[in-house]
């Protein structure tokens, strides 16, 4: 007891301060050994691949679309088709002229929504291109000045029906409603 009362401060931190750099310690050692061991089989990623379903090509959505982006007919010279789309810059020969060149891509995006899937091709890494993006946005923007030109011209009923379309080709993707707008 008479020991206790002449210790200073640091001896008595000592002991449960050497022991506390012990346990700390002793705990990171056994983390450091327990990572380095690396997996004892390897790991099971089947969970994470999507759903290849067994239907004919005729049938997937996804060929129609990529056939579209293959037709898409630029305007000579270029024509600002977001401009065009949204009417801020509205030419009503050019809307013409892009709506007429470019009939047989959304012939091909009508019968592509027509089809009963869409299965896009597997991605086998992540530096994979996915380079039918644009053009997918272009058809967007495309159906969007076609629908506005129907409606400058009175055709109310097929312009509603081509809008409809340009929202059927961005949602036809998107398999869960928290997924972002392509178009």
């Amino acid at each position: 007891m008479e020991d206790e009362i002449h210790m200073n401060p640091r001896q008595r931190l000592s002991f449960p301060l050497s022991l506390l750099l012990v346990l700390v310690g002793g705990g990171v050692a056994v983390m450091i050994l327990i990572s380095c061991r690396g997996p004892t089989e390897p790991m099971d990623y089947s969970d994470l691949e999507p759903e290849i379903l067994d239907i004919q090509k005729e049938d997937i959505a996804f060929t129609f679309f990529l056939a579209a982006t293959n037709h898409i007919v630029e305007l000579k010279p270029a024509c600002n088709l977001s401009e065009l789309a949204w009417g801020r810059a509205w030419d009503n020969d050019a809307a013409s002229a892009i709506a007429a060149t470019n009939s047989e891509a959304l012939l091909c995006v009508e019968q592509g929504l027509e089809c009963s899937a869409f299965q896009e091709p597997p991605i086998t890494n992540f530096a994979q291109p996915i380079t039918y993006i644009s053009p997918w946005l272009t058809l967007g923007r495309v159906l969007a000045i076609r629908s506005r030109l129907e409606r400058r011209n009175g055709d109310l009923e097929t312009s509603c029906d081509t809008a409809l379309l340009a929202v059927r080709l961005d949602s036809c993707s998107r398999t869960t409603s928290e997924q972002p707008s392509l178009i």
